[in-house]
């Protein structure tokens, strides 16, 4: 619009004043109807994000209620201070009598005083071999000590690079050699002192070859000598196994957190007893009703919300969001789903009410039965994963259901097995003597190590302890123990069972794994180990992955795990933990998936908010492109009214020129008349 305010100069009349009118009479209706719109498309967007908000919040609320584990929790409860205990899903809900006798501990070995921690201790090798130690400081000294063969010794260089007290405490514990060290200052001088892992089995026998040419003496590296000829070293703590009984089961384990005693449990010792303490493990359920109230809390706010933005009353008129098709189909998507009885549960806790969850038939928000839901949970708290999470049942007790995805469908399903998973097995020669008339093997130094790989996992060179051995099963059990021992296994989780076989006389040791993984095999072996046990280099039998199909599709295996991909049944995860494969045409039995309340809302929440196709970005993206129509709209719009305005203008101008032209003829007209002869003016 002009800024230029301008009378006419022939017509006298304020132009601007009347273009604009013009231009206003027709600009204005069309731009407050799009201004209407455009407030209201936000307001839209504003809302949506709130609504988005909101689901987020109910989404997060149930996020615990949809897992497995949520329902299997436990509680661990004692009544003394001598030991605290743990619990997985594993452990059973029962009570235990436990008792503890002593506790583990770790050897400390002391040196003798140095002037300063910069002190030079001298230089040669230690040799430090793992083990049982039996000390007594008497005069003499009463030393044995019996190695840990299944441990590697460690052989460790001290040079000017580590060879006073400070730099070999750093060098120590720098590297992982299953001890540690430390400086003491006991008031008279520094003492280094050794700290070996605790347990019986883990002492240290420390042998010296020093460079000053003397191994046993008190000065230079000798210094540190504990073994069988020389003890320079001080021990202060002989390490020592921890012992329990837990039921009246005696329990000896190396370390104060006891793990692999009870199935589900781990104990940690800090104290012994002087009588049987009770330890009960029980359902965790506290935070089952914490969170179905926030649940509760959250939907309600939901509702609550979508209820005032939709709603319509005489007074205030239509809400924003009445009649919106998208805020209708979510809220009623989320009740039928809040309400539904999950598929596939034919008995026990079918639906919401069943525990106290009932819908409020005024405002459609949820009532919250208190007493009748603290009933359920205790006296069917079992029943509770169905309910709101995932759960799956097979009709084979060797079949297990491990696991279903958001894209597997309730229901049931054909398992066929068409091949067992199994182990790799090694069967050794039949070399043994008959154990059973009285014969008996030798181990000497040249039968007695052997390299193994198992799962792929090198052992690292194994000995087994020489001596005369009276029975096959005496035997297996020390070669089982110094495979189990190598710490390569141990860090891999893997392991073997040694058995001998009478039949045969001799022996097969088994990987503890399954599948196509799973593999025995010698690498290298000890000259006489061949002939004399019947153990040679090579490969056993590979296990194998189990094979079959659900529902028709072929599944993946991966050692005792049957995975679907595709079809109907897609998603579904079982274990076949034995038996033989299906008859030709059989199924072995089936597996039943269900999807419990909170698994599908949160489900169903994500489609709501999916960031690619989901209902509000959909309708959130309408809006944006609404927002961009309605600009072009304005655009156009004050283009159009300056053309108008910029035409008005220059017609009302020609017109004023006109105007003026006829004023000045009008005028000269007017004097010439006046002007002529005749013409009198009075």
């Amino acid at each position: 619009m002009s800024t230029i305010q301008s009378l006419g100069i022939g017509s006298g009349l304020n132009i601007d004043e009347i273009v604009t009118a013009i231009v206003d009479a027709e600009r204005v209706p069309k731009e407050e109807s799009l201004t209407t719109k455009v407030e209201t498309a936000e307001a839209k967007i504003s809302a949506y994000g709130e609504i988005k908000s909101r689901l987020s919040t109910l989404q997060s609320s149930i996020s615990s209620l949809k897992q497995v584990g949520n329902f299997n929790k436990k509680d661990v409860s004692t009544d003394g201070s001598a030991f605290t205990a743990t619990a997985t899903s594993l452990a059973e809900t029962t009570s235990y009598s436990v008792e503890v006798n002593s506790l583990a501990q770790s050897q400390s070995l002391a040196s003798g005083s140095f002037a300063s921690v910069e002190e030079v201790i001298g230089t040669g090798t230690l040799t430090i071999k793992y083990g049982t130690t039996s000390y007594s400081d008497d005069e003499p000294p009463v030393y044995s000590f019996e190695q840990d063969t299944s441990e590697s010794e460690v052989n460790i260089t001290i040079d000017s690079n580590n060879n006073s007290v400070s730099k070999l405490k750093d060098y120590i514990n720098s590297q992982d050699y299953g001890f540690s060290a430390s400086i003491i200052n006991d008031g008279s001088g520094y003492r280094l002192v050794l700290s070996a892992d605790s347990g019986a089995s883990n002492s240290l026998q420390i042998s010296v070859a020093d460079d000053d040419g003397t191994n046993t003496d008190t000065t230079g590296l000798s210094q540190l000598a504990f073994d069988d000829t020389t003890q320079n070293l001080t021990q202060n703590v002989a390490a020592a196994d921890a012992n329990l009984s837990i039921n009246g089961i005696a329990i000896t384990s190396e370390s104060n957190t006891v793990s692999n005693a009870v199935n589900g449990l781990t104990l940690t010792l800090t104290d012994t007893t002087t009588s049987a303490k009770t330890m009960t493990v029980s359902a965790s359920t506290d935070q089952i009703k914490e969170q179905v109230e926030s649940m509760i809390e959250a939907y309600n706010d939901f509702i609550s919300y979508t209820g005032e933005m939709t709603a319509y009353s005489a007074a205030g008129g239509a809400s924003l969001l009445l009649g919106d098709s998208t805020t209708r189909s979510i809220v009623n998507q989320l009740r039928n789903t809040m309400f539904s009885q999950v598929e596939g549960v034919s008995s026990g806790l079918q639906a919401l009410s069943n525990i106290g969850i009932l819908s409020s038939q005024a405002d459609g928000t949820l009532e919250f039965d208190e007493e009748k839901f603290d009933d359920m949970l205790s006296t069917r708290g079992d029943q509770f994963q169905t309910l709101f999470s995932t759960s799956g049942s097979t009709t084979d007790s060797n079949i297990q259901f491990i696991s279903g995805t958001n894209s597997t469908p309730d229901g049931t399903y054909d398992v066929s097995i068409t091949q067992v998973a199994t182990k790799g097995l090694y069967t050794g020669s039949s070399t043994l003597p008959d154990f059973g008339s009285g014969e008996t093997v030798t181990i000497d130094d040249d039968s007695n190590t052997f390299t193994m790989r198992i799962d792929g996992t090198s052992t690292g060179e194994i000995e087994i302890p020489t001596g005369t051995y009276t029975s096959g099963a005496e035997l297996a059990s020390a070669i089982q123990s110094a495979v189990n021992g190598a710490t390569s296994l141990k860090n891999a989780g893997a392991s073997v069972t040694v058995k001998y076989d009478a039949d045969n006389n001799g022996f097969t040791i088994e990987s503890s794994s399954y599948g196509s993984s799973s593999n025995v095999a010698f690498v290298d072996v000890d000259t006489n180990m061949a002939s004399l046990l019947g153990l040679d280099e090579g490969s056993g039998t590979k296990g194998v992955d189990v094979a079959g199909t659900i529902n028709g599709i072929e599944g993946v295996g991966d050692g005792q795990y049957l995975s679907i991909n595709e079809g109907e049944a897609r998603g579904l995860k079982i274990a076949v933990l034995g038996g033989e494969a299906s008859a030709e045409g059989t199924p072995r039995g089936t597996v039943t998936f269900t999807k419990g309340v909170a698994y599908q809302l949160d489900s169903l929440i994500d489609s709501f908010l999916d960031d690619s196709s989901g209902y509000l970005t959909t309708r959130l993206e309408g809006l944006d492109e609404s927002l961009a129509d309605y600009q072009e709209l304005q655009d156009d719009l004050d283009y159009q009214m300056e053309k108008l305005e910029t035409r008005l203008l220059a017609q009302f101008n020609a017109i004023d020129v006109v105007v003026n032209q006829l004023n000045a003829t009008s005028s000269f007209l007017e004097t010439a008349l006046e002007n002529l002869p005749g013409n009198n003016k009075d």
